[in-house]
């Protein structure tokens, strides 16, 4: 019991140290040979919490221990995934040369590119993909490093991605389309990026929705014209026998009920209502049905 007490209270004072970047405490609570391997009740151990601070001095001086840099917390992230989501990327350096896993994944499959990739942080990637991370990798639910880039509308990770082989087209319609994402919400030019590949304009997911039904749906019409400008088909239809016509009709039907219901009009911006009725119209000067 002593002991465990003694172990706690050890953990809980150097995990407060680093958290506040206290490098002197830091330094003195490390003198002798303390266990600096041992993490809190989620898994997360010292170097986890500098590098999530972004504390490169504290984190070299974990480092220089001979820690395990690639412990794992109760949710499967490491030191590198938590560097990568934070932008630290000397300390990404600093953790790959100490023999971080690039590729290693958390439980929901993610690695610490698409970490990278969700808060654009494109000198992380390129150091990632340096060091051998699988860029095409897909996490459980079928997402890439593009795939959540172009969800966000990161255009300079999407480039940067591209450029180091990212793969646009989904290996099977069951797995997201960057394409489908980014025309999802509304992120023309992530979209005028991705057009510029050799994707599948009409490519489909699971639910037989192309990009343009996506687009159309959401009343996002800049994309939808962008897409069109593509040559998108128009008439295709989705899994429940929606176009992209009729996506854009429900979604024009629905912001048209909202703003009729307003206590004032002006509590549901006529800009909505002029977005989807410009989707309507751009679909139907195209030819769909």
């Amino acid at each position: 019991m002593g002991c465990r007490w003694l172990i706690k209270t050890f953990q809980e004072t150097i995990l407060g140290a680093i958290a506040e970047g206290n490098l002197d405490k830091v330094q003195e609570l490390l003198q002798d040979d303390a266990d600096v391997s041992i993490g809190d009740e989620e898994g997360m151990t010292p170097l986890m919490v500098a590098v999530s601070e972004c504390y490169e001095d504290i984190a070299k001086l974990i480092l220089r221990r001979g820690v395990d840099v690639n412990t794992k917390t109760t949710d499967g992230r490491t030191a590198l995934m938590m560097a990568a989501e934070n932008g630290c990327s000397d300390i990404v350096e600093d953790l790959l040369v100490a023999g971080a896993d690039v590729n290693g994944k958390d439980i929901y499959g993610e690695t610490a590119l698409m970490y990278a990739a969700e808060r654009e942080h494109t000198k992380i990637i390129s150091i990632l993909v340096a060091s051998g991370a699988q860029i095409n990798e897909r996490d459980v639910g079928g997402w890439t490093a593009l795939t959540y880039a172009s969800e966000r509308g990161h255009t300079a990770t999407i480039k940067e991605l591209i450029s180091q082989g990212a793969r646009p087209n989904p290996d099977t319609d069951i797995e997201p389309s960057a394409l489908i994402q980014a025309a999802e919400n509304g992120h023309v030019d992530a979209i005028e990026i991705l057009l510029k590949t050799d994707l599948d304009v009409n490519a489909k997911d699971e639910d037989g929705r192309t990009a343009l039904m996506a687009a159309a749906a959401n009343g996002h019409s800049e994309v939808v014209k962008a897409l069109l400008d593509a040559e998108a088909a128009v008439n295709m239809t989705n899994k429940d026998g929606m176009t992209a016509l009729r996506c854009a009709e429900s979604r024009l039907q629905v912001a048209e009920n909202h703003y009729s219901q307003s206590v004032t009009p002006n509590q549901y911006p006529s800009a909505e209502l002029n977005r989807c009725a410009a989707t309507v119209e751009l679909l139907k000067q195209a030819g769909a049905k």
